[in-house]
């Protein structure tokens, strides 16, 4: 089976990826050669779909040739959360700091207020809205190890140009 994802992976095209999607077929390509932006609840839900994939014995691969956003995703730690050797550097990353967390997978309550911290960070909120902020993304990252069925994924970033910010569970 081919996943073509569209050039963006937005939240408005998340339902048609979904709706593709089939863990049926063991193997899974997902193309990100058309690829050009993403929004951290992009690589969110691949990364889940693929995980689900994977838990149920599938084996999803990723085509990679002419992947405008290749460096993007592999600054994200998209393909180092599934293991996956062997992806062409997509050029020489830049520093995550101020600007983004990347995608980090959520398997233990014990991490929680770690990744809370890493995801809060990109927000960088006024000393007084701190504890706020890392109180209400902690308890978010509770209840995934709390009530999900396996593990979960979340990410968050930065826009200075609309002064705004993404945090996604």
């Amino acid at each position: 089976m081919l996943i073509e994802l569209p050039p963006e992976l937005t939240i408005d095209t998340i339902d048609d990826l979904v709706d593709r999607w089939s863990d049926q077929d063991p193997n899974i390509t997902i193309d990100l050669s058309r690829n050009r932006w993403v929004h951290p609840i992009g690589t969110v839900a691949l990364s889940c779909l693929a995980a689900r994939a994977l838990t149920r014995g599938c084996n999803p691969s990723f085509k990679v040739d002419g992947c405008r956003n290749l460096g993007y995703w592999q600054r994200m730690r998209f393909f180092e959360n599934f293991g996956l050797s062997g992806i062409p550097s997509g050029g020489e990353p830049k520093s995550a700091e101020g600007r983004f967390s990347e995608v980090t997978k959520i398997l233990d309550i014990n991490d929680t207020d770690r990744i809370a911290e890493e995801l809060v960070r990109v927000a960088s909120p006024a000393e007084e809205a701190l504890q706020t902020y890392s109180h209400i993304v902690s308890e978010a990252l509770n209840n995934v190890c709390q009530h999900s069925r396996g593990q979960g994924f979340c990410a968050s970033q930065y826009y200075p140009e609309g002064e705004s910010y993404a945090f996604v569970f």
